[in-house]
């Protein structure tokens, strides 16, 4: 197995280090953690997290401003950034002009100072670089993969990670099904609005 390059929120080491099983042999088990983990974190917040060139198409609002799927926007492509065509040829004739793009980089929203983006079905194409890098993914969120990652593991194992409440002198322990909630906490915060 392989760590996915373009997915991973931490790095094995990071995760390793948290474990604090450094001299691992078992890289690969380490790696399909981290790559699921990565891959339930982006479906979960409805975002790609860690940063990559994007081309999207939207359905225009006739309005001035849109946001897109997956932020902080870290660039529009120049000359090639967004297409306002609602004949959905996207040539160079269509593309907007960067001195009149704003974009709130950290909300994913771009705003168009002198048009707008023409209503009309997948009128809109943008092409972009979204995401945080390794050294600006939040602390928060590699945490969150750290543990998260611990509770798949925990619960191949006989650890205690991921206890949702235990009883008194029966012993019962009851486990999170899904995720431990300090780690949703944490996706709730970046999770995209609907």
């Amino acid at each position: 197995m392989a760590l996915d390059q373009t997915n991973n929120i931490i790095k094995l080491e990071e995760f390793t280090e948290y474990l604090g099983d450094e001299g691992s042999t078992v890289y690969g088990r380490y790696e399909a953690i981290i790559n699921a983990v990565s891959h339930l974190f982006n479906t979960y917040t409805k975002r790609k997290l860690k940063s990559r060139s994007l081309t999207e198409y939207y359905d225009g609002n006739g309005k001035s401003e849109m946001y897109v799927d997956n932020y902080p926007i870290v660039s529009v492509s120049t000359n090639i950034g967004i297409y306002v065509d609602t004949s959905r040829s996207y040539s160079t004739s269509t593309v907007v002009s960067s001195s009149n793009i704003i974009i709130d980089s950290e909300e994913g929203k771009i705003r168009l100072a002198n048009t707008s983006f023409s209503a009309g079905a997948h009128s809109i194409k943008i092409v972009y670089t979204a995401g945080y890098s390794t050294t600006t993914m939040p602390e928060d969120l590699k945490y969150a993969a750290k543990e998260m990652g611990r509770f798949y593991l925990n619960r191949e194992g006989s650890n205690r990670v991921g206890i949702r409440s235990e009883g008194g002198e029966g012993g019962s322990v009851t486990y999170e099904t899904d995720m431990p909630w300090s780690v949703k906490q944490v996706l709730d915060m970046y999770r995209k609005p609907d």
